[in-house]
């Protein structure tokens, strides 16, 4: 390998045909997973820096001639074939709403949920086919490596949404048929509504453009399936004008319980335009919304937007939002030939006015198929450069920098002359030299030399081999990119069956992240591995609900060896050690006030099973009212679920935590490891004593609804959080619930004491983690409850390896086992288990 190449961290084949060109091929999910849309099914694949699980499962690239690749990844991957297309010509056989997708049915477009909406905590993903319709799907009990289900095929409840339109009665089999067809599909992040802690209500909306230029919103229902919100009509002339494209911006928010988000679409005449979509929370009159934490609805209302681009006839290639390092958003459109960066689009501000800046590509010579008319794979914003990276079928990669600036943004071109020899081999080799260039022509050689070395394993690559690249995403926005391409000879007409296909995921560093141009501003100072983790760790944003995992992934990859890690020691130590623990995570646990109302004033009840109906509930808020056992439940469930992970303060303590172990397993330097040890048991009781206090405080609050199943696991509550080293106001709370009356209270140390599933010897309750038999037997103890963990239906943590019992709705519906223990079935615990659909410790999901 020659010296100016910079590393290629994995190249990994696919035996697969790709799918259309498109950046929505290739994108991260908010769970820290690749998904990789190829023409019959879905990649999906998760690094495994951070995952400390199962590794015999890991895969690696191809083994590359002078190449250290250093990735490795778990993979799955969802079977799209599967799938029964929808039968279009049963609706109607016009011509206009023709099907020809149908013949060669493949994956046109793939988007990802926000995380936390399925029952583990994870990610929903919806695939569009190249027959229009549209399928919902989510993992099972293992997101890594096990089985993605179809949870639904989306397009026959669309259909009947539209036939139950009354805007639509008495309209043709056509127009119906045009109505459903889904051409466009893009799904929103999470809303943030400035509620501290968090808000559990999903405000995430899945965005569908149709061939009747409609785009209709969607929300899911928390179960299985989506639900119909929201339909604008974008388009006058709904039999020749489609919604060919469209894309969200982040949301903004405009004051607590109120965000927008601006919608940007196109359309096949070549339209280019945007309007606004506001939500509201609203306080629930249901009862329920007094009990703990309160319940919310969101409210959707459509806001007039405008147009950017009148008809053109010129057909959009690629839409999507970015947003800059200044919070500011930017419409980047392709067309063929060129690109258009829309500045101040919605603003609700007269001093911001709309502002464009369109450029002309140049054909960068990079093989036999070069052309400036190729469609785009990609489109990434990089903060530390204030770049957008643009990538495009040919291979070729263009840069504009200095994006946020409508005045100063510009396409960036190499001063020399192309390479334009017959093979553009020397002359490419003689211009990707330089590591350190960060021109558009620089980098596209690069990756040029880059698709060479990884597919050298199969065969020898020359000028009439084009790197086709089909999608493209940034791995650690700093340096390293990833993309799928496939190796092809458009001067060979001969076939190629599907199966003879062979596709490859590379990711690999392009450019030198101290790589400056003579173009750009001058230099502020040396660029660094962990600019922006501080940032990160100040405002983690828990409402978004993204996986540690997935936050982290760009500066786990810097500190992915014993070398970079001891490079970046003392910046790390800065970022994560004590000072930084006390300045940015403390947590006043004494004076802690959780958002719930207390229902200690309720009145004694004997309360009864599970199948009883109504009990009085009297509280200072609600007053006397009548409620279902059941309801209390829901609202103890949803409060500690909204303690526990909706606050940025204890997510921002879960992700230093992830560091520092992450640190301590990488560093070869005993000291070293001796430091990250020490902030990570730091870390790790600041963690336990803040959910302990959230778990205690909420048992308080139901003290007088507690049963006596409930007590065993109570009693342990008291003992945990009257460890050494637990804080006074846990202590004290601690002390509180020790009062709880039982029938004779000689028998509480029976209710502590365990035995053996081995031997049925006594398992004395000494530690919180791990137990042992007096005849040596070893069990570990469930991380939440802290009962031993005898029994296979647990779940296990990706991130730290802890491990807690599956709740019980995850049974099937014709499962009645309970094999939780006889001490852990009182509905506290019941509810805990719910609750936690993330690691408490780390915040990782888990596994099963």
């Amino acid at each position: 390998m020659p010296s100016t190449d910079l590393p290629i961290l994995t190249a990994l084949n696919i035996p697969a045909a790709t799918s259309c060109p498109s950046p929505a091929c290739l994108q991260w999910t908010p769970d820290g997973q690749l998904y990789c849309a190829m023409k019959s099914a879905i990649h999906i694949l998760t690094p495994e820096q951070g995952i400390n699980i199962d590794a015999g499962s890991l895969i690696s690239g191809s083994p590359i001639p002078w190449e250290r690749t250093a990735l490795k990844w778990f993979r799955t991957m969802i079977e799209f074939l599967k799938v029964q297309p929808f039968n279009w010509p049963e609706q109607s056989q016009a011509w206009q709403a023709v099907s020809l997708g149908s013949l060669d049915l493949s994956l046109r477009a793939v988007t990802c949920s926000p995380s936390n909406l399925t029952q583990s905590a994870g990610c929903l993903i919806v695939s569009l086919s190249s027959n229009m319709d549209l399928t919902l799907w989510a993992a099972t009990r293992n997101h890594l490596k096990g089985e993605w289900i179809e949870l639904q095929s989306i397009t026959p409840d669309i259909m009947s949404s539209w036939y139950a339109d009354p805007v639509l009665e008495g309209a043709s089999e056509a127009t119906f048929a045009l109505h459903g067809q889904t051409t466009c599909i893009t799904w929103t992040t999470q809303a943030d509504f400035q509620m501290k802690p968090a808000v559990t209500v999903d405000a995430s909306l899945l965005i569908v453009g149709n061939r009747a230029g409609k785009i209709s919103f969607f929300r899911f229902d928390g179960s299985r399936s989506l639900c119909l919100v929201k339909t604008v009509d974008v388009s006058e002339d709904t039999s020749s004008q489609w919604v060919t494209h469209v894309s969200a911006s982040p949301w903004i928010s405009k004051q607590p319980g109120h965000a927008i988000v601006k919608v940007a679409y196109a359309t096949s005449r070549g339209t280019i335009g945007y309007f606004c979509i506001d939500q509201q929370l609203r306080l629930c009159d249901d009862v329920s919304s007094f009990l703990f934490s309160k319940a919310y609805e969101v409210t959707v209302e459509t806001v007039a937007g405008g147009t950017l681009v009148p008809q053109d006839s010129r057909g959009a290639t690629t839409l999507k939002w970015v947003q800059t390092d200044l919070k500011k958003d930017i419409v980047v459109v392709c067309k063929p030939g060129t690109v258009s960066f829309w500045y101040s689009v919605g603003s609700s501000t007269d001093d911001e006015p709309v502002q464009h800046r369109t450029f002309r590509f140049h054909t960068i010579k990079l093989s036999v198929a070069s052309t400036c008319l190729s469609r785009p794979s990609g489109i990434e914003y990089l903060r530390l450069k204030d770049s957008v990276v643009l990538s495009m079928e040919d291979g070729a990669f263009y840069i504009v920098v200095n994006a946020s600036s409508p005045a100063q943004a510009q396409l960036l071109h190499a001063q020399r002359p192309e390479p334009m020899t017959a093979d553009g081999q020397d002359d490419a080799i003689q211009l990707g030299d330089d590591p350190h260039s960060f021109t558009s022509e620089e980098i596209s050689t690069r990756a040029r030399r880059t698709f060479v070395r990884a597919e050298s394993v199969n065969s020898k690559q020359g000028w009439k081999d084009v790197n086709r690249i089909v999608g493209m995403s940034t791995y650690d926005h700093l340096q390293t990119v990833v993309w799928i391409h496939e190796s092809a000879r458009p001067s060979d007409f001969s076939y190629k069956h599907d199966a003879k296909h062979n596709s490859m995921i590379v990711a690999a560093q392009l450019w030198d992240p101290q790589a400056v141009n003579d173009a750009q501003s001058e230099v502020r100072g040396q660029l660094r591995a962990l600019d922006g983790l501080r940032s990160l760790l100040s405002n983690p944003q828990a409402c978004h609900g993204d996986a540690p995992i997935h936050k982290l992934r760009p500066y786990l990859l810097q500190l992915g060896t014993p070398q970079q890690l001891a490079v970046n020691h003392a910046q790390l130590i800065d970022i994560i050690g004590t000072q930084s623990i006390q300045e940015t995570c403390t947590i006043d646990l004494e004076n802690t006030k959780l958002s719930f109302a207390s229902v200690t004033d309720a009145e004694q009840l004997s309360i009864p099973d599970e199948a009883a109906t109504l009990i009085d509930f009297t509280s200072a808020q609600a007053g006397a009212s009548q409620t279902s056992f059941a309801c209390v439940r829901s609202a103890f469930r949803q409060s500690l679920k909204q303690h526990l992970f909706g606050c940025d303060e204890t997510l921002s303590m879960r992700l230093r935590l992830s560091l520092a172990d992450f640190a301590w397993k990488t560093s070869d330097n005993s000291e070293m490891r001796n430091e990250y040890g020490m902030i990570a048991q730091e870390l790790l009781n600041r963690i336990s004593h803040s959910v302990l206090t959230i778990i205690v405080k909420h048992i308080i609050a139901v003290r007088s609804l507690v049963r006596a199943d409930d007590l065993p696991f109570i009693l342990r509550m008291v003992i945990s959080s009257l460890l050494p080293g637990s804080p006074p106001g846990l202590a004290a709370d601690a002390h509180l619930l020790a009062d709880l009356e039982t029938d004779a209270s000689e028998k509480k140390q029976d209710q502590i004491t365990e035995h053996c599933p081995a031997c049925a010897a006594e398992v004395p309750f000494v530690e919180i983690t791990n137990a042992r038999c007096t005849n040596g037997h070893s069990w570990s103890r469930c991380t939440v409850t802290t009962f031993l963990l005898a029994t296979p239906m647990v779940r296990t943590c990706i991130g730290c390896s802890r491990k807690t019992f599956l709740p019980l709705s995850s049974r099937a519906p014709d499962d009645t086992r309970n094999w939780l223990p006889t001490a852990a079935r009182g509905w506290v615990v019941g509810e805990i288990i719910e609750a936690v659909s993330r690691c408490v410790h780390c915040g990782n999901s888990f596994v099963s």
